[in-house]
């Protein structure tokens, strides 16, 4: 039987073994913008643009491809991080740190919907989403949750971060979630 921690082992071996995807340009010194390239899955090739929540202009989609810069969020768009991960099992080290998550929206004449960048391989799923901080933060620890432990290993660094969050195929094998780690190439933005 596959057991959690072969899971996170495996979750490891995958961050040296799959190459970087997903295009992502460091952000700038001051913790500001950050680039991020995509391929779309073919469900959405042919849709107009991509959006996001803190980008200033939309991405036009040409050959399936988009590039979109994230821009530094405003003080109002940040939220407490300790507030949303902090308890008794995870810590979140300097607690006084805020953060955003930015959405991502595909569009179509009068219709959207929401994509994140995904990647399925065998016995996992990678999730990548991108989380804003405003200073450098760490989040460590294992929660339980109902269906499967979540294994927290997330440093983040002031501005634009990848926010990657791996979970096994099958029930109970729980969440690695970390970040800035290589993508697959073969992960699609759907």
């Amino acid at each position: 039987m596959f057991k959690f921690h072969q899971f996170y082992a495996l979750l490891l071996a995958a961050g040296f073994i799959i190459g970087g995807l997903c295009g992502c340009s460091k952000d700038d010194k001051n913790g500001g913008n950050m680039t991020i390239k995509g391929t779309l899955a073919s469900t959405y090739q042919n849709w107009t643009y991509v959006g996001s929540t803190f980008s200033p202009y939309n991405s036009n989609i040409t050959g399936g491809k988009f590039s979109l810069t994230l821009s530094k969020p405003d003080d109002e768009d940040l939220a407490p991080l300790a507030e949303k991960y902090a308890s008794e099992e995870v810590t979140v080290s300097p607690q006084n740190v805020n953060f955003a998550f930015a959405e991502f929206r595909v569009y179509i004449n009068a219709t959207s919907r929401k994509i994140q960048l995904k990647d399925s391989q065998g016995l996992y799923t990678i999730t990548v989403d991108y989380i804003y901080v405003d200073k450098n933060v760490t989040i460590t620890g294992t929660e339980t949750w109902w269906d499967g432990d979540a294994i927290f290993d997330v440093k983040l660094k002031k501005g634009w971060n990848t926010w990657i969050e791996m979970r096994g195929n099958l029930h109970g094998d729980g969440y690695s979630i970390t970040a800035n780690e290589s993508i697959s190439p073969d992960a699609e933005w759907r």
